[in-house]
């Protein structure tokens, strides 16, 4: 009857062991699965909001860039109310060199025949 009665509680009490071990394993396991899974989450959080700053820089860099700068009337200087804007544009081609424009003009009925050169 000793010998049943020690034999109960040490394979009880290995049984409890090994268990104890597994439970360490797996939560270590469930900790670096959800540390991984937060630091994805948080690498997704930093492309969006890296993407939503692209994207509003473009429209800035585009909106700038569309708007228009014109010629005094029967002049070759640039109105004084648009100098801001092709102030503005040097700033955007000064900063980034891959962005390219393309310069055109045009010519109105209203203008002169001597002055006018194509």
């Amino acid at each position: 009857m000793s010998r049943a009665t020690l034999t109960i509680p040490l394979l009880f009490s290995l049984t409890l062991s090994a268990c104890g071990r597994d439970t360490v394993q797996e939560e270590e396991a469930r900790r670096a699965a959800s540390d991984s899974a937060l630091a994805a989450d948080s690498a997704q959080r930093v492309a969006t909001a890296d993407s939503l700053r692209r994207a509003q820089e473009l429209a800035r860099i585009t909106e700038t860039m569309g708007e228009r700068v014109g010629f005094a009337f029967d002049r070759s200087m640039i109105r004084a109310a648009d100098r801001p804007i092709l102030d503005r544009k040097v700033e955007l081609l000064q900063a980034d060199p891959s962005i390219r424009i393309q310069i055109a003009g045009t010519v109105t009925s209203v203008a002169r025949t001597d002055t006018t050169r194509l």
